[in-house]
């Protein structure tokens, strides 16, 4: 399993705005790509469009939409 602090909320609130969610989504990507391998994204509330938005991001396409 593998969790990430969001720009701007928990210990990365000294990065700076605009935090949207296609930027959101692009760190998910990231993350996704650094792990190399299959994952399952998976969001409630605010996370929900990101994980949506995710896939958009992720050049390795190693993931599964879930809601």
């Amino acid at each position: 399993m593998a969790q990430l602090e969001l720009e701007g909320l928990g210990e990365r609130t000294d990065a700076g705005g605009p935090f949207t969610f296609d930027r959101f989504a692009a760190d998910v990507g990231s993350v996704v790509d650094a792990l190399g391998k299959p994952v399952v994204l998976v969001g409630q509330s605010m996370a929900a469009p990101i994980v949506e938005l995710g896939p958009q991001h992720v050049r390795t396409r190693r993931w599964v939409w879930c809601w």
